[in-house]
């Protein structure tokens, strides 16, 4: 769920995980990003405005993360009730529960990097950073063609030119498929 929903709505880490299950709306699919968290120098965790004013946005989803959502609800209720503990804050995202607790805790921005760092060389990839999902978003919604407005809208940011920067990565690899590209057809002629 943290990869797809990393990879579809190119939120900041600190934004998804404070996402509350209010925070989705299955009607008109879309997720508003309102809030972020932060965690202190004492490890605590503090909810605040995200980042910037252009920060608060709703982001469409598709019906394929709307139903991993309600999955992962489903499990965590279990989950939950097998911990007795309840989720009154509507985390979508919760810490693990300990023995005492009574309360569900959002879980920490951290986890998703903690999981992926151990996730990857079990399965033979690359260390595969989590903002590196959000650039993923930005480059891949750019490459197929969403205007540059609306990634900007998606991603929160204020200056269209923070979002041209995902710009540059599509116009890199544009160059090498056309240097490829002609490197097989000069190959092709040379062969005659």
């Amino acid at each position: 769920l943290m990869v797809y929903l990393s990879l579809l709505t190119g939120a900041r880490r600190g934004e998804w995980a404070i996402l509350t299950y209010s925070d989705i709306d299955y009607l008109n699919k879309t997720i508003s990003i309102n809030k972020a968290c932060e965690v202190l120098k004492n490890n605590k965790l503090s909810v605040k405005k995200p980042k910037t004013a252009s920060s608060v946005r709703m982001i469409n989803v598709d019906d394929l993360l709307l139903d991993l959502i309600a999955k992962h609800k489903s499990y965590q209720d279990v989950y939950l009730a097998k911990k007795g503990c309840k989720n009154t804050g509507g985390y979508l995202f919760i810490a693990k529960i300990k023995p005492g607790d009574k309360e569900a805790k959002p879980a920490d921005p951290s986890a998703f990097y903690s999981w992926l760092k151990r996730f990857c060389p079990e399965h033979g990839l690359p260390r595969i950073a989590v903002h590196s999902f959000r650039a993923m978003s930005a480059t891949y919604a750019l490459a197929v063609g969403v205007p540059h407005t609306d990634v900007q809208q998606m991603l929160g940011h204020v200056h269209l030119s923070t979002t041209a920067i995902y710009l540059h990565s599509l116009e890199t690899k544009r160059k090498e498929a056309a240097q490829l590209l002609t490197g097989a057809v000069t190959k092709l002629l040379s062969e005659d």
